[in-house]
C-alpha cells in the first residue's frame, strides 16, 4: 500500500543519511562488522541458486556432522565472486560468526546472525543491503546481485522510493518462497509418517493374523445375528407405527366427520364450513376434512 512505502522509505532515509541516534550503537556495530557483509554474500548466492539458508550446511558440511569447520567455511568464502577477503579478514569472519568458539560453525549460529542482517542491514530477500562500505567508509546501498552501489551522499529520494518499492516486492517473494519450502517440507513429512504407518500397519495384521482369525469368524457371525435382530425389530416397529396409524386415522376420521358440517348461506348464496364444538366457519374446505377424505366432493 502507499502508506507502508512510505513508511518504509523515510525509515530507509533516515537510516542513511541521518546521524545515528544514541540507542542505534548496536545497529552501527552490526552494519560495520565484516562478517555482515560477507553473509549477505552468502545469502544472495544462495537465493539465486532458489536455495536457503539452511542448506548452506547441508551443502557443504564434507563429513556430515551438522556443522562447517573453518575450513569448510573458507570453502565457502572462497566461491564468492563479488568479495576478496585476505586470510586475517577470513579468520576473522569466522572468529565472529563462531559465537561458542568450539571450531564450528553451526546452521543454528549463521540463522541467529542473518536474523540480525535483515532486521538490520537490509530486507530478507532483496538485494539491496545497507552497510558500511569498508574502503570508503561510508554508508551505502548495495545491490550484490546487479553490482550497483550507491553511496548515501549520491543518492536521491527518486532512487530511494524505487529501492523502497524493490524491498517490498522482494520480501514477499521471499516470505512465499520460505513458505513453499515449509509447506514442502511438511508435505514430505506426512507422506513419511502416512507410509510408515501403513507398513506397520501391515505387519501388525500380518502378524495377529492367524492367532485372531477364529475370534473374527465369530464376531462375524455374531454381527450378522445381530443385525438380523435388529432387522426384525426394525421390521416389528414399522409394522406396529402401520397398524396404530391406520388405527388412529380411521378413528380420527370418525371424529373429523361429526366435528365439521356443511351449511349454506341464503345471503350470500354460498356455502360455508362450520366446527360445531368451536362453531369457527370458514369459506374454504377445512384441510383436516380434504386430507382423510379426498375421495369426497364435500
Amino acid at each position: 500500500s502507499a502508506g507502508r512505502v512510505k513508511k518504509e522509505f523515510l525509515e530507509l532515509r533516515r537510516r542513511l543519511r541521518q546521524p545515528p541516534r544514541l540507542e542505534e550503537k548496536e545497529r552501527e556495530r552490526q552494519i560495520n562488522l565484516l562478517s555482515n557483509i560477507v553473509l549477505i554474500y552468502i545469502e544472495a548466492m544462495l537465493f539465486k541458486n532458489g536455495q536457503l539458508l539452511e542448506m548452506l550446511v547441508t551443502t557443504f558440511d564434507e563429513d556430515g556432522n551438522g556443522y562447517l569447520s573453518h575450513d569448510e567455511f573458507k570453502d565457502i568464502l572462497s566461491q564468492l565472486d563479488d568479495i576478496e577477503l585476505t586470510s586475517e579478514q577470513q579468520r576473522d569472519v569466522i572468529r565472529e560468526l563462531d559465537e561458542d568458539d568450539d571450531g564450528m560453525v553451526s546452521l543454528a549460529e549463521l540463522e541467529r546472525q542473518t536474523e540480525t542482517i535483515s532486521k538490520i542491514c537490509g530486507t530478507p530477500g532483496s538485494p539491496w543491503k545497507l552497510y558500511v562500505d569498508p574502503a570508503q567508509d561510508v554508508t551505502c546501498l548495495h545491490n550484490i546481485w546487479t553490482g550497483e552501489k550507491i553511496f548515501d551522499f549520491r543518492m536521491t529520494d527518486r532512487k530511494l522510493r524505487e529501492i523502497t518499492k524493490e524491498n517490498l516486492v522482494f520480501e514477499a517473494e521471499y516470505d512465499a518462497r520460505i513458505q513453499a519450502h515449509k509447506d514442502r517440507d511438511a508435505d514430505w513429512d506426512a507422506v513419511m509418517r502416512n507410509f510408515s504407518a501403513t507398513i506397520m500397519q501391515r505387519m501388525y495384521r500380518f502378524w495377529a493374523g492367524n492367532k485372531r482369525m477364529e475370534e473374527m469368524r465369530w464376531k462375524i457371525v455374531m454381527h450378522q445375528k445381530e443385525k438380523e435382530r435388529q432387522s426384525e425389530q426394525a421390521a416389528s416397529i414399522l409394522l406396529q407405527a402401520f397398524w396404530r396409524g391406520r388405527t388412529e386415522r380411521l378413528e380420527m376420521r370418525s371424529w373429523i366427520a361429526q366435528i365439521y358440517c356443511k351449511r349454506w348461506d341464503d345471503r350470500r348464496q354460498k356455502a360455508f364450513y362450520e366446527n360445531v364444538y368451536t362453531y369457527e366457519k370458514t369459506w374454504h374446505r377445512p384441510y383436516i376434512h380434504a386430507r382423510l377424505f379426498p375421495e369426497k366432493e364435500w
